[in-house]
């Protein structure tokens, strides 16, 4: 859910531009800039859910990436809206999506943990049309600057519902995962692949799967400039 502000500029943009004077090359710079902060906080994530947790970092992200989309709202030149999106939502909001919910996962499963990897992966192409329905009714019925507001809203309500329901793992809450009844039972379930797959930081850097993995990312980032091609396409 978080995730429909973030791609809402794309939807945003034209009406944004219209008002300030911009034009596509410099709405294309806020998003280029919100690409290259997103990725250069991204090891800042994995150290903060590892010094506070999952819950605080969330928490965290949701409240922070609400205050960035809440300025974009009062936004009035090109400065305002890279500070607000490019450098705000861009460098928070990666605290509360996918590397959280991704350790969450993780952290809860073992034996079922690419099942519910598949479960959250999917989960955004299954709310793709609500996402599109939300911004075409924001655009009919009101402006962008009503359309950040309501995303800011959003996203403080998730981070009051991740500080009162996420919890860092399962015995916090004096459980094992997969619900497991005790150790002998989860050491029994756990898959041999998946008990021996075990890497230290330095076998993960010097492996060729983190080159594919990287390659991938880069490819799908990539294909994420369809945050400019609504606007052409709206254009044209």
């Amino acid at each position: 859910i978080q995730v429909v502000g973030y791609y809402g500029w794309g939807f945003y943009l034209p009406e944004a531009s219209a008002e300030l004077g911009l034009n596509r090359a410099q709405g294309g710079i806020v998003f280029g800039l919100s690409t290259l902060v997103g990725g250069l906080v991204s090891p800042l994530v994995g150290l903060a859910i590892g010094r506070f947790g999952l819950r605080a970092t969330m928490t965290f992200g949701f409240v922070a990436s609400g205050v960035g989309y809440f300025s974009l709202s009062s936004a009035q030149n090109l400065l305002h809206l890279a500070l607000g999106y490019g450098v705000l939502v861009a460098g928070t909001h990666a605290f509360a999506t996918i590397i959280p919910t991704q350790t969450l996962a993780s952290t809860w499963f073992v034996r079922y943990r690419a099942r519910v990897m598949a479960v959250l992966l999917a989960a955004a192409g299954v709310l793709s049309p609500l996402i599109y329905a939300f911004h075409g009714w924001v655009l009919s019925e009101a402006t962008w600057r009503t359309g950040w507001t309501l995303i800011a809203a959003i996203n403080i309500v998730l981070g009051v519902i991740a500080l009162a329901f996420v919890r860092n793992s399962p015995e916090d809450v004096g459980q094992l995962p997969d619900g497991a009844p005790d150790v002998a039972a989860l050491e029994a379930n756990t898959p041999k692949s998946q008990a021996d797959d075990s890497w230290t930081a330095r076998e993960a850097l010097r492996g060729g799967r983190l080159m594919v993995a990287l390659g991938l990312a880069v490819i799908a980032t990539g294909l994420g400039s369809y945050a400019r091609v609504l606007p052409g396409l709206r254009e044209g």
